[in-house]
């Protein structure tokens, strides 16, 4: 995201959400300005391929109580922590992808199958320098 977005723009993103559910759930002391300041800073130093959606998502579960109890009080610890829960599970599950995926090339390998999506992006390779060549010799 920081690819799209300057850190300032993702943090203020951030901010925003941070300030949403500060002011949406029945906190006994809310965020101070400086504590909300510092919660969006670290959460873009320390999660660098952060995006949109995973904010969304991650203030979302919090807001519907996926991550717990808030116990009428928030924390830079506590909003720290979903976002190291959340890239654990996000990163657990794309494992367990890569994994399956792995298997099943294996599997097709043993058996002597063709791997017929390695062969579909040889081909979409092949076409795009096909095309690519035939657009130079065009000029």
């Amino acid at each position: 995201m920081v690819r799209t977005y300057s850190e300032k723009q993702i943090e203020a993103y951030i901010k925003i959400w941070v300030i949403d559910l500060n002011e949406s759930i029945n906190l006994k002391r809310q965020l101070m300005e400086h504590q909300i300041d510092e919660i969006a800073f670290f959460i873009v130093s320390d999660f660098k391929n952060i995006t949109i959606a995973d904010i969304k998502v991650v203030f979302t579960n919090a807001k519907t109580g996926a991550y717990g109890e808030l116990y009428e009080s928030l924390s830079m610890d506590k909003i720290l922590g979903w976002f190291r829960q959340y890239f654990d599970s996000r990163c657990n599950v794309a494992g367990a992808r890569s994994m399956r995926k792995s298997e099943k090339h294996k599997y097709h390998e043993e058996k002597g199958e063709r791997n017929y999506e390695s062969e579909r992006v040889k081909n979409q390779i092949a076409n795009k320098v096909y095309l690519k060549n035939l657009s130079k010799n065009k000029d």
